[in-house]
This record gives C-alpha cells, structure tokens and sequence, in this order.
C-alpha cells in the first residue's frame, strides 16, 4: 500500500476530511503519541496546523474502532508525525519543496501565516515552547534545520508597529531600562522567562548598552527618527549612562563624532559635541554665538561634565574661529552693529601671535594625526625651535590651506568706511563701497589707507601681530590693480574735493608712492600684465601735473609753448618715471588727435571773437604741426572736430572753410568771393587739403551739381586683372567691353579713337587728374546716354561676378563691361548726356577723406559680397577709401574748366556742336546724345596699382592695327551694332585721321530676322503637361542661315570700299544642348541653346575679288579673339571665367575662381530645395560640340552652292573651308562623324570637270606623282576628282568608301583594256604610265 493507496484518513480543514497517500516524509502528524493516547493536540493547534498546510491524523473516522487506534498509532508512527515540537516541525518540513533557499522558505512560511491571528501565533509558539521543552543551551533537541524552521515562523513579538516577525534577520533582547518607544522590530519582545529562554535558544542575544546607544539610537538621532521631545530624553538619559558607557573607549569616541546634540539657537539643529563650546569658559565670554553652545536643556553642570567627556571644546579652536567669523559675516546684513562688536571681539583674540601660533599647530597636529615621524607636513606651516611661521604655498587642500583660505575670504573684519569724519578739517581717500564689514582678502591695514582705500577696505586700527599680518598677507605688496584704480580714484576725487588745499598736500606725497609702485610693477611685470594696466590708464587722468590730474594723450616729454590748458609736458619732478610714463602712452611728441584738440578747445574758448597774436601763432604752429603727422594717423582724425583761423583771425571748422587753389575761378567768380571763408593765408594749401579745407574748384563744382558714388577697390580690379596676360588680345577685349555696352543698350554706331595728343592741364577739376591730360583711348557710343545707375554697376567687380553668367540676347555676359576698361586706364572719365563722371579706383584724385557718402546713387560695392555670390574683396579696404566723382555739365562748366573739358569737346563726335544747341536752347545744363568712355592710357613712367601693363606708341599702334582687324568681324552674331569707325589722332596732326569705317553693308532688318527667329521660338521649352511633352519629344532642331556683308573703307583708299561676305548658319536647341537648356539648375539663366557658324566667303573690292585666308575664332555675340584651329566662327551661349576672360573648356579653367568664391556657382534646385555647383564647362563643351559637329556639315554643303552660284568665284574655292583631319584631332570637340554628311551617296561635294560628283562617281589622286601625259590619259580614262590631295588623304585615314587612282588601279585598267595599239603610237605617254604602274614596287 505504500506510495500507492490512498488509505489513510486525515483532517485538512475544520470539518473536511480525506483519504491520505500512505508514503514516508508525509506532512501529517498524528493526533496523539503512540504510548499516550490520551496527550491529544487541542482542537484550536489542530485548526492552526491545517491553516499553515499540515495534515491530522483523522481517528475519529469509522475505520478505526477504538479498539484499533492504538494498534493502528503504533503502525502508522513510521509514516506520521508525533504530536511533539519536533513532529510539528519535521511535518512542516515535508509540507514544503525541498531544495529551496532560506529567503524563499521564509516567503513561503509568510504566506501560510497570513490568514492566522496574533492571538493564533501567540498560542502557537507558547504550545511549540512548551510542548516543545525547548530551554535555552539545550543544544540537542533540535537539529540545525529545525531551528532554523522554528525561527522561521512570524510567531514573536517584536517592537514597533509589526506586532509579530520571525527571527531569520538579527534580532536583539533590548539592555535593560531600554525605552519601548524607542525601540522597533529590531528587539523581540518576550513577556516572561520562557519566551528569553525560548529565543535565547533560538540564537537571540541582549544588545549591549554601548552597541545600543552607538549603533542603534545615535543613528537614528542623527536622522531625525524620533520627535524632539523623545529625542532628548533619549540624549540625557545617554549621558546619564555615560558611566556605564565609557567602559568601552571606541564607542564614546564614535558617540562624540555623532551630530546629535541641538543647539541653543536651533533645537532642530545638531551638531557633535566635539563642535560644540563650553559656554561657561571663562575664556569664551563674549565669543560664542548660540549656534556654537548646546540648548538650554544640556547645559546644568552635570550634563555639561558628560560633554565634556564627548568632546565639548573648552577653548576657541581654528574651526570655531571660523565659526565665528562666518556668523559675523550673516549677521552684518541684519544687525551691522552687532557684527562689528563680535567681529572686533574676535580680531582682539586674533591679535596675538601666541595665539596664531596655537592655532595654526593645531591645523598641522590634524594633517600630521597618525603619523609620528612627519616634522614638517604642512607647507603653510613650519615649526622650528617651537616657534610657528606662516609661509607663503600652502596646501589648499590641507587643514592649515582651508583655515587660512576660509578666515581671510569671510567677511567679518570691522573695516574703517570714512563714517567717522565729521569736519572739513579731516581727509579721507576716496572709497567705491560704504560696508562695514570686509574679508581680510579685500583688507588692508590702517597705514595703506591712502594707497588702496578705494577698491579694497581698511581696518580703523594697525595690528599688533606681525604672524597674524603675514596670514591676512598684509605683509606682501599691494596689487598694481588696486595702485591704479587708487590713482584714478584720487584724479576723479581732486575737483569735487571740499578741502582742497589739505588735499593737494596730501597727494604731494601720496601720489609719487604710486608711481613708483606702478614703476616698479613695470620693470617686471610680462606683457599681458602691463598691457591691462596700460588699458586702465589710457583713457583716464591719472598724471598729476601740479594743479590737475590729465590723461596719457594730453602729455607728452616735449610740448608746444602756451599750449595749456590742453596739452602739457610732463613735470620735471615726474621725469625719474620715464618709463612708466612711456609704457602708458606718454610720447616725446604729440600726435594728431592731440593737435585737433587744442584747435577745438582754442577755438571754444575764443567763442567767435578774434584770436590775440600769440593765440593765432599757436593756431598756425599747431595746424602745420597737424599736417605734417603720417597720412595713416591723420585718417583717425574726426575732419568735422579740426578748427583753422580765417583771414579775420577767427576761428572756424576747417571743412567749412575754403583755400583758393584756382586763380582762374577767383577772376570769374569776383563778386561772390567775400561770401566765401577764406583760411588764413599763412596756411598752405597742402596743408588746408590734408586738414579738410575745401578748394575754391571742388567748392563750385559742388555748387554744379557735384555728387560722390561709389568707386570699385583697387584690390577688386588688381584681382581681376593679374590673372589675365599682358597682351594685345586682352587689350583689345577692353574696348570690345566698351562696345558690348552699347550693343546691350542698344546704340548702333560705335566710334573709337586713339588719341595720341597732351592737353592742357592747368583748370582741372583736381591738380592730379593732370595724368590723365596725356594720350588716352576713346570709345564712343552714340544715340545711347546712361545714367549714373546703369553704370555703376558696370564698375563693380562684385556685381560683374555675380550677374557673369546672366547677359543678353540669351547667352551668357560676353565681357566684364566698364572693368575691363581699367586694364588700359588707371582713372576712367565718362561723358553721358549731361553728366561727367570720374572713377579713380586708386584714389589719386578723389577720395571720401573718412567721411560718409554724399551719394543718392545705390550700387554694388566692392566691400561687400553680391548677394547669391558672397564675394568677399581680397584686401580690406582703408578707412579712407577712393570714391567716383559725378558732375552735373551746368553752362558755367566749360568756362570754369576749360582743359578738363578739351579732351572731349576737341572730339570729332558733335560734343561741342551739341553742347552749344544746348547752350542756345537756353537748356539748364550741357548735353550730348551718346556716352564717351575716356580711358588716359597708363604711360611707363607710371607706378599702377590696377594692372602692369603699360602703353607706348608702338603698343598704340599695334592696338590700333588689332582693333582695325576685329571691326569687320563685330557685325556677324551682334543685334543692334551696325557701324564701328576707328580713328588716330597724332600728337603733331591738327586733326584725326580715319583708320577704318565698317558698317553693315546688308540689310540689318534681316539679321534682326534671323536673331528674332531663333529668339522668340520657344517650342524647344519642354513641359510639364503630359500630351505638349509627347508632342515634343518629336523636337527637330530649327535651322536658319543668312549671308552677311560688311563694307568698311581704309585711311589708304577712302573712295573703294572693301566688301566682305560671310555666311552664317544658326541651330536652335539641338537635341544634347536642349535637354541641357531645359534642366532645372539652367533654366533659370533664360539660356536660348543656340549655335551659329559663320564662314568668311569672300573679300571684293570694286569688281576685283581679294585673296582670303579663311580664319576661326570664338563669339559669344562679340569676339573673344581665341583662335579655332578651323576656318569657321563659331557663336554660342558659352560662359566665360571672370578671372582670366577666356572661355571654360574644363573643369580647371574655373577652379581658381571657385576656391575664391566657393558658392558663387551654387544654384537652388526648386523641387528639393537643395543646392547645386554648376559645372559650366559641361554646358561650353556640349555647345562646342553641337556647333562643330552638327553645323560643319550643313555649311560646308551651303557654302558648295554659295561658290557653284557665284560665276566670279573659283568652286575648288569651297575646298579653303575644309576641316583637316589634323586639326579635327587636335579640337576636342569636333569629332570625325562631322565627314558623314560629306561621304554620303546623296551629296555632290567633290569636284570634277564637269561639277560636283557624289564620293562614288570618281577617283582621287594619291600621293603618287603623275606626270602630265599620264595624267591626260586618266583624265580622259577616268572622272577624278579635282580636290586637294589633303582631302582625299583625310577621307582615306577615317575608312571613308573612295576610290583612290593607285598604281594598282592603272596597271588592273591596263591589263582589261584595249588601249595598247593608241599606246603604241605615242611612246611618251606609255613611258609615263608605266613609271606610273611600276613606282609603288620596291
């Protein structure tokens, strides 16, 4: 039946009843012992037992009679429990998993005892102790698990709020006498002898009085754990134990440490007894505050005795020194008065250095506690001979480092505010703040007073310890700092002094002690140092000069005579601080801005009335003084604050006077000279320009409508030209820039005139445009007059970089407009409508002086960055910066400057004709309809800072003959220009002399036709509607072409005009470049992907045809002058860089120009909002490519029919336009699919006798000789092509199918033909062949 049968009856609950397996280890106990039957269990232990999961053995059941309990007892005892401690227990054991950790147990017994009552758990241990027999010592009737089974069970009763735990965690009997509401669950609590015996069995011991007072109730003092009122019970009730207590040393030590005893000013407070003062010290009357004593409650003497014992301090030690000076320094801001009694109680305790020297060996026993063999471990002290010093690098983090640092950082020393000078008779130096109470750190003592009273306190007495000055460090010297904000203090103090007298005899001995800290700091002090005091001076009176205190600019070591009250010279007594004086900006001489002040400070003074001899002397003396200072010193001068005496010896503003610099204008303007405030004539006129005065000229010119504008930077142009080589290519750019300006806006007529002439150079509008009289460059655009708004941009190199890749008529901007023009010209003039306008970049003429504009014109600057480009100029620009020059042309102007205006009235443009009509219509002001760019050519003899490229006459003439040479070729792409005159105008020739006239010989209506065409047609445009986007997927590209003539006459032969013919076909949107145009990064440049190639046809003059060498070049509208290695000009929309003015081929070309500008090229993409670089050399190459490849075979084919047509034209004249082989490899952009369209079946392209034959119909010569009877022979035999070798060796070299005249060819020819009879009569001409048919074989 074992471990099988359920057959043994049991109780599990009150009431239930159950069949039990029959097994060993079974958690079932019987209801009596086997040999006392009638011992049963007590029905309540019974229901208890059930409770915690333990079963009973059922007897009352019908299976056993009473007959057969005992026998079945007796059966059953191997496999139940007995009634007993140990049963009980052994059950529970087999009740729980075996194999389970002792916190788990516990978790486990916990949750069986949860439902059982206090009362339940009570009579449940009391039957476990007793029917247990458990006595304490009796080690054997328990194994080791069953004990710890035992104190397992929450059946005891312990302190504080759980009535009943288990003892598995420490638990202790408390000592006896021991408070209960002091005690928690930590104690068991027992009610009689057999529950100790019990527990004491169960490992429970009694905590000793000490541990219980040291680890148990003083913890929980410290952290608040009882109320006030318990608290201090506990606290005397430990002192009374005292006795019982010190029996063990380390636990009245530890006790000692412990904040638990409140003070007298915060019960709630604690603190150690070993922070605490005895307050009946005799020594401590008066000191301690009632935060340093215990509260009212500790203090009867025998409680004071136990202190005592714990610590309580009898004597003031360095942490209550700095106890008490931290109280003095919170009690300042409540009761000053109070603080400064407690905190002069404390410095007389202080004063003493056996005191000090107590006290700091008391800081050097802490470091040194615990370690016997240390002498000297602090470095803030040393003991030698019993005798303590302070020295100066102690540890901060040492005992010693944190008294001294803590007592002289708090604020508790009583400090001398002044508060006690009552009468005018009594000084005291001045002082920043009024306290009473300061930090020994921010204190001196008395006898510094006078030194350092106005950023540091003072104490009212001297000390009398020495040992106690070397710890405030009042023995080191005072900070140079403190020296100089002394001095400055006392400067400002002098003035508002009210015993003044008294003061001056104090500073005749205060003030040298200064100095010579401050001399002495010098000589010593490193850079950083002397630099910060040098900033504190400097703008400040700091030098004492007998009856005032000045600053550093107001004194020098030599000074004018009669110059005070404004500038003085240092006092000779002061002299010996030379160099103190000359670190803090004292000079041996005055500067500029001292000069200008004594003017200004004359002149108030004077207050309009007449200056006295020596007053005017002092004037001039100091406004020659002014002028002679350095250029750079002088721009830091404020022109508006400088005054000059006039004529009457009066003194004005300088810039509201005038100097008469034009003796000329003096005569014309006689009448009107007295309104005018003349310097007075003992200043020069260099020096009245230098000062500001205006000149008589620039006086009325300003009256004739002067106005400044801006001017670019010298650095901008010398950026942009010292990449571009000095050549005549880029000279003749220049002019062409000037010329892309009137095609811009629209002028048809250009004039340039090479003026070779020296004008007169006396009434200028300033002395130095005299430079600018001699030989000069001159462009003239007429019909077209700009204003001042459209060319100021046209000036600036900010705004050149920024719109470069937007011009007009859809390609990108051809030149850098007016910029380039400085590569010939330092100083550029301009006459437009009624305006003369002057841009002087280098400054030489026309500066703002430092002052600001007087401009209503708004344009780009250089000194700032154009908006989408972020251009920054290389070099910062001076303060004094060049400006441009606007002058209104009044009817007065060429009368009041006649030799500025020479230069273009002598023109033979209409200037002068044009101006008098002006002048007749009674017109207000001059006028001529056209703009004239004057450019004085840079001669050699000039230093530049634009450009280093200079002009002699044979340059000139070569720049002539260049420019002669482009004209013709300006009309091919261009939209408005329709006529280009070049002239020269000798130094000895009375007149100019006409170069070159070209003009548009052909009607200029059809060019602007075929322009307009390709312009207005934006069918190319793709778009974003879905069925018009299908539809141009179909796009074939427009194609339009025109024959253009130019007629230009000579100088030579001014009756027979020269006709030249050019063809020009154009390409709209071919496919590559289209889907280029089309692109978001591009679209917004308003590209129109355009190419045109034009072919010179031919040259006539009358009836006589000229020979023409064919010729290549690169138009973006004008011509770039860079050659093609192909006969053809090609126009496209090509970008080209700023910087070196040449087109960009590839990537490096502008790479340069990209690391100076890095997102200059960045575009925004709409879609995504991201930005991109443009890679421009992209769009040029695919434009290139598409010109070359797609246009070369169209134009050659046009050109076919040109010369077929054309009766006085040569047809082997189309083969001039061939495209070698040779060159074609050489241009990266032309590639040999351009010979397709040539070799095709279709096209006639190869002449023979009798026209132009397709490739097929003939052959080509080879390299072969063939003499004439052979070749007579052949041409009757065969149709040969009548080209250029070169042309049939080209199509050879790219696998073109031709059929070339071999020798192989002939001797095949001969072998199949008849001809050998005609042969045999004319020997000569069998001879040729045959030397023919044999010279290919070796």
């Amino acid at each position: 039946f074992v471990n099988s049968w359920h057959i043994v009856p049991c109780l599990v609950g009150e009431d239930e009843r159950t069949l039990g397996k029959l097994m060993q280890r079974t958690p079932m106990i019987s209801p009596f012992k086997p040999l006392a039957p009638k011992s049963i269990i007590p029905k309540k232990l019974v229901s208890i037992l059930n409770v915690i999961g333990l079963r009973i053995l059922d007897f009352e059941s019908h299976m056993f009679s009473e007959n057969t309990k005992e026998v079945a007892v007796k059966r059953l005892f191997d496999f139940v429990q007995p009634p007993t401690t140990e049963g009980i227990l052994r059950a529970l054991q087999f009740s729980l998993p075996s194999g389970i950790g002792e916190d788990e147990l516990i978790h486990k017994i916990s949750r069986r005892f949860k439902d059982i009552s206090n009362s339940e758990k009570t009579q449940l241990r009391e039957w476990l102790r007793d029917g247990g027999n458990l006595e304490a010592g009796d080690e054997n009737s328990l194994d080791d698990y069953l004990k710890m089974l035992l104190g397992a069970l929450p059946i005891y009763p312990v302190y504080g709020e759980e009535n009943y735990n288990n003892l598995t965690r420490t638990k202790y009997l408390p000592p006896d006498g021991a408070d209960a509401s002091l005690l928690d669950n930590n104690f068991v609590m027992v009610r009689n002898r057999h529950d100790e015996l019990m527990v004491q069995f169960l490992g429970v011991k009694t905590m000793e009085l000490n541990i219980f007072y040291e680890k148990y109730l003083c913890p929980r003092f410290v952290h608040g754990s009882f109320s006030q009122d318990l608290r201090d019970v506990a606290l005397l009730k430990m002192l009374d134990d005292l006795p019982l207590i010190m029996k063990n040393h380390e636990s009245v030590e530890k006790i000692s440490g412990m904040n638990i005893f409140p003070t007298r000013e915060d019960q709630n407070k604690l603190v150690c007894a070993r922070d605490l003062f005895d307050p009946e010290a005799p020594t401590l009357d008066g000191l301690l505050h009632d935060s340093m004593v215990p509260s009212d409650g500790f203090c009867q003497p025998a409680r004071l005795a136990a202190l005592r014992i714990l610590g309580l301090r009898t004597s003031l030690t360095y942490d209550g020194v700095l106890h008490i000076s931290r109280n003095v320094e919170s009690m300042a801001s409540s009761s000053t008065r109070s603080a400064i009694s407690l905190g002069n109680k404390l410095l007389h305790f202080l004063d003493n250095d056996m005191t000090v020297k107590t006290l700091l060996k008391a800081c050097r026993d802490k470091d040194n506690e615990g370690n016997e063999n240390i002498v000297t471990t602090c470095d803030g002290v040393v003991e030698s001979e019993n005798e303590i010093e302070v020295v100066e690098n102690f540890e901060l983090d040492s005992t010693e480092g944190l008294f001294i640092t803590s007592l002289i950082e708090t604020s508790w020393l009583p400090i001398n505010n002044g508060s006690n000078v009552r009468d005018n008779q009594s000084l005291f130096p001045p002082k920043m703040n009024q306290v009473s109470i300061s930090a020994p750190t921010n204190t001196r003592p008395k006898d510094d007073q006078w030194l350092c009273s106005f950023r540091m306190d003072t104490l009212p007495v001297n000390l009398r310890s020495e040992l106690l000055q070397q710890l405030f460090g009042w023995d080191k010297p005072i900070k140079v700092e403190v020296i100089t904000l002394q001095l400055l203090a006392l400067a400002q103090d002098f003035d508002s002094h009210s015993n003044l007298h008294l003061y001056r005899q104090k500073l005749a001995s205060i003030v040298p002690q200064l100095y010579q800290i401050l001399d002495s700091h010098f000589c010593t002090a490193d850079v950083d140092q002397k630099q910060a005091i040098f900033s504190m001076l400097s703008e400040s009176p700091w030098i004492y000069v007998g009856d005032c205190f000045v600053c550093s600019n107001q004194v020098a070591f030599e000074c004018p005579e009669n110059a005070r009250p404004h500038l003085f010279s240092v006092p000779q007594e002061l002299v010996c601080f030379k160099s103190l004086m000359e670190h803090c900006g004292v000079r041996d001489k005055f500067s500029a801005d001292d000069f200008v002040k004594v003017l200004s400070g004359l002149a108030s003074s004077l207050d309009g009335a007449s200056a006295s001899t020596k007053q005017l002397d002092l004037a001039i003396g100091i406004a020659k003084l002014l002028s002679r200072t350095s250029d750079e010193e002088l721009d830091l001068v404020e022109k508006k604050s400088i005054y000059l005496p006039s004529y009457n010896k009066t003194m004005h503003r300088a810039v509201d006077m005038t100097f008469d610099d034009a003796p000329w204008l003096s005569s014309i303007v006689t009448g009107r000279t007295r309104a005018q405030r003349f310097v007075h004539k003992d200043i020069d006129n260099e020096t009245c320009t230098k000062l500001g005065v205006k000149s008589l000229r620039l006086k009325l010119t300003s009256q004739s409508g002067l106005v400044k504008i801006p001017c670019p930077s010298v650095e901008a142009l010398c950026q942009l030209h010292e990449n571009r080589k000095l050549g005549l290519k880029e000279d003749c750019k220049a002019i062409l820039d000037l010329i892309d300006v009137g095609e811009k806006y629209g002028s048809k007529s250009v004039s340039v005139l090479f003026d070779k002439r020296v004008h007169r150079s006396e009434s200028l509008l300033h002395p130095m445009l005299e430079g600018a009289q001699g030989p000069a460059v001159i462009v003239c655009l007429f019909d077209l007059v700009l204003d001042v708004e459209s060319i100021l941009p046209m000036t600036s190199p900010a705004h050149y970089y920024s719109q470069s890749t937007k011009g007009h008529f859809g390609h990108p901007r051809f030149g850098s407009s007016i910029c380039g023009a400085f590569r010939l010209a330092d100083t550029v003039q301009i006459l437009s409508g009624n305006q003369l306008m002057f841009f002087d970049p280098s400054g030489e003429c026309f500066s703002d002086g430092g002052m600001s504009q007087e401009t209503n014109a708004e344009s780009p600057s250089d000194t700032g960055a154009a908006e989408n480009a972020e251009i920054r100029p290389a070099i910062s620009l001076k303060k004094d910066r060049p400006t441009g020059r606007r002058y209104f042309i009044s009817n007065d102007f060429p009368n009041q400057f006649p030799d500025q205006l020479d230069p273009f009235l002598s023109l033979p443009f209409g200037i002068k004709e044009s101006f008098s009509r002006s002048n007749n219509s009674q017109e207000k002001g001059l006028s001529f309809r056209g703009t004239v760019f004057r450019l004085p050519l840079r001669m050699e003899n000039e230093a530049s800072k634009i450009c280093k490229q200079f002009f002699p006459e044979k340059r000139i003439d070569s720049l002539m003959k260049k420019m002669v040479d482009v004209s013709p070729t300006s009309f091919l792409f261009t939209y408005n220009l329709q006529n280009i005159s070049v002239f020269e105008w000798k130094a000895s020739d009375s007149r100019e002399s006409r170069l070159n006239c070209s003009r548009l010989n052909s009607s200029p209506i059809a060019r602007r036709n075929h322009i307009d065409a390709l312009r207005s047609n934006t069918e190319w445009q793709k778009s974003n509607n879905k069925l018009e986007k299908l539809w141009k997927k179909t796009w074939i590209p427009l194609q339009s072409s025109l024959l253009l003539s130019v007629a230009s006459v000579k100088s030579s032969d001014q009756e027979d005009e020269i006709v030249d013919t050019f063809l020009i076909h154009s390409l709209l949107a071919p496919n590559r470049l289209r889907d280029m145009a089309c692109t978001e990064a591009l679209s917004n440049l308003s590209l129109i992907p355009v190419v045109s190639l034009a072919v010179h046809l031919g040259k006539k003059k009358k009836n006589n045809i000229l020979d023409i060498k064919p010729k290549g070049a690169l138009f973006v509208g004008l011509n770039t002058l860079e050659k093609t290695a192909l006969p053809f000009f090609v126009n496209a929309p090509l970008f080209i860089n700023e910087l070196s003015g040449r087109a960009i081929l590839c990537k490096d070309d502008d790479s340069k120009f990209q690391s100076l500008f890095p997102r200059i090229r960045e575009v925004e993409m709409k879609s995504t909002g991201e930005k991109r670089n443009l890679s421009l050399h992209v769009w040029n190459a695919q434009a290139l490519k598409s010109a070359y490849n797609d246009l070369i075979p169209i134009v050659l084919k046009e050109v076919r029919d040109f010369v077929d047509r054309d009766l006085t034209l040569e047809k082997a004249h189309l083969y001039r336009y061939w495209p070698r082989l040779a060159h074609v490899t050489e241009n990266s952009f032309v590639t040999p699919n351009i010979y397709n369209g040539l070799t095709d079946i279709k096209t006639p392209f190869y002449l023979t006798k009798r026209g132009f034959e397709t490739i097929d119909k003939g052959l080509f010569l080879s390299d072969q000789k063939l003499k004439s009877r052979a070749a007579n022979f052949f041409s009757v035999t065969f149709t040969i092509f009548t080209v250029p070798r070169v042309v049939g060796n080209d199509l050879e070299k790219i696998g073109a199918p031709i059929k070339t005249l071999k020798p192989s060819t002939a001797r095949q020819y001969l072998k199949k033909s008849s001809v050998s009879q005609s042969l045999s009569r004319d020997p000569d001409t069998a001879l040729e062949l045959l030397e023919f048919c044999l010279s290919d074989i070796p």
